[in-house]
């Protein structure tokens, strides 16, 4: 698909090259002239004809292309036309000189004064009108003092009056459309509610630093930045008070953070700050006190929202570690941002950010992790933050019960792959808005030993094998696929059997309301011994309260 084209860049372009036309015009009839005023009709001397001609269309070569050389490897927009009104002067000057101030020879005068108003505006247009009027009346000078009534002064008088009108015409025209572009870019580019660069212009500005970045090899770091419950405050005030808070949220922003660091408005209730240069501790300092100066933030009807304030979520990615094109590197803060609105810190990096943290007898996971976590990701954006969720839910638990690291390290890992077996069931029964017919339900209880078989090839995630085939087996025996039954069931499995129901419990779904904390309790509660391994299940209770 050919990408479309924003309107003003082609405006931008379809002026351009009606200039760049122009220009070639003006000068070719420059060299036009120089070749018309010496034809010689005498047939000893059409050699020398041939060789005004030969000489003009060299000139009039050299004029155009090494202008347009100086602009294509130049970057000065303005080196081309420069140069090209260095050449052009003195060569008409030296043309009037030599033609002993014929007065057609005068009117070449103009296409500088044309190139130049058009180029740059009315203040350089009129400049070059003054120093083109100037040489005529210089190169008129000695008419002066011959002639009480000079007819070269009074044809002077006119041309200057034409050349002063016209650079005054073609300038104004061009200073007008300039600044209507800059109008016209700075309404397309920015958001008209913070006056911060929008969506469309953030991905263009980010993809240049990342570029300059990647030349100087320093990083960049971006903070995505969300609103907690908003939807909720708008629902309840309405969205005129609800952009109170983005324009609040965003003056604190722009308090903090100063160039060559900017802040985007990424969406509705999502802010993006991008900070060339900066590293990741750096990065978590600023988004440290970002969220210390949101918290602070009072606005009327803050008191309804959970905790009585206005809160967000940030969510940090790093340049070149997490991502090295800008959508990979807004989809690694994004997922952080995500995976913060569900743990107990507000700051989180990317997931695979926290395999860089991993001790160095882990590190041969990593690899396989990377690979593995991009397949959930991509598949459903639902099953990679519920994994990180249940990650959370799962470890607190083990910590609780005192369980060796050795374990505790293959229930997070375990976490975040115990639903990879769903990258084999269609995206459209994943996100099926309601409940699922049986031959749907029955491809989706397969997933267990779809997710086993995929991690066993892995040696080094051998471990994890028997966590991802029996998260699903209940305490009694009804699970799936095996139908273990309660000390039989690995213990990382039944927490995270737990761990899973609570999070799928409490999470919203498209066809429901998610319940609260104290309604999935009392689920627990009341399955334990059927579904759930009783003293398993009090300790979680525990654990989340």
């Amino acid at each position: 698909m050919a990408e479309k084209i924003h309107p003003l860049a082609k405006r931008k372009e379809e002026l351009a090259e009606h200039i760049l036309v122009s220009h070639i015009i003006c000068v070719l009839v420059v060299f036009l002239a120089i070749m018309a005023l010496n034809v010689s009709f005498k047939l000893g001397q059409v050699y020398l004809t041939a060789l005004y001609y030969y000489t003009g269309v060299v000139l009039f070569l050299l004029v155009v292309v090494i202008p347009y050389l100086s602009k294509k490897f130049s970057s000065q927009p303005w080196t081309g036309e420069a140069l090209l009104l260095v050449i052009l002067f003195p060569l008409i000057l030296a043309l009037i000189y030599l033609t002993k101030g014929f007065d057609g020879s005068k009117v070449l005068l103009f296409v500088p004064v044309v190139i130049a108003a058009s180029s740059y505006g009315k203040t350089i247009g009129v400049l070059s009108a003054l120093i083109a009027s100037t040489a005529i009346f210089v190169l008129d000078l000695r008419q002066f003092f011959i002639h009480t009534v000079s007819p070269a002064f009074q044809i002077d008088l006119i041309y200057t009056g034409i050349l002063f009108t016209i650079a005054w015409l073609i300038g104004g025209l061009t200073d007008i459309e300039r600044r209507t572009q800059v109008q016209l870019l700075s309404l397309a580019n920015t958001d008209t509610l913070t006056g911060f660069t929008n969506h469309r212009h953030f991905y263009e500005k980010l993809t240049e630093e990342l570029e300059i970045a990647r030349g100087r090899s320093k990083p960049v770091s971006l903070i995505m930045i969300d609103i907690n419950y908003f939807k909720f405050f708008n629902d309840i005030y309405g969205y005129q008070k609800g952009d109170l808070v983005i324009v609040e949220i965003g003056r604190i922003l722009e308090g903090l953070i100063s160039p060559p660091s900017f802040v985007a408005r990424y969406g509705g209730d999502e802010f993006a700050v991008v900070m060339p240069g900066i590293n990741r501790l750096e990065a978590l300092q600023k988004a440290g006190e970002i969220e210390e100066k949101i918290k602070k933030y009072s606005i009327e009807g803050d008191h309804t929202q959970p905790g009585g304030k206005i809160t967000v979520s940030l969510g940090l990615a790093c340049f070149p570690e997490d991502g090295e094109k800008p959508r990979d590197l807004v989809k690694s803060a994004d997922d952080a941002c995500y995976q913060s609105k569900h743990s107990r810190s507000r700051i989180c990096f990317s997931v695979i950010d926290q395999l860089y943290s991993l001790s160095q007898s882990e590190k041969d996971l990593f690899d396989c992790f990377k690979a593995l976590l991009t397949i959930i990701n991509v598949k459903d954006r639902y099953t990679f933050a519920h994994s990180e969720r249940v990650m959370s839910y799962a470890v607190a638990v083990a910590e609780r019960i005192d369980l060796p690291e050795e374990q505790k390290t293959e229930l997070k890992y375990g976490a975040y792959l115990h639903d990879i077996g769903k990258v084999d069931i269609e995206a459209d029964i994943l996100n099926k808005n309601g409940p699922l017919m049986f031959e749907e339900w029955e491809i989706t209880k397969q997933h267990p030993v779809w997710g086993s078989d995929i991690v066993r090839p892995l040696l080094s995630l051998e471990g994890l094998v028997s966590l991802v085939r029996h998260h699903h087996e209940n305490y009694d025996g009804t699970g799936y696929p095996d139908g273990l039954i309660g000390q039989n069931i690995p213990l990382s499995a039944r927490i995270m059997r737990i761990a899973d129901s609570f999070d799928a419990m409490t999470t919203d779904r498209p066809y429901r309301k998610g319940m609260t904390h104290e309604e999935a309790f009392e689920e627990l509660r009341k399955y334990s011994g059927k579904m759930y391994d009783p003293a398993l299940v009090e300790a979680f209770i525990n654990t989340i309260i």
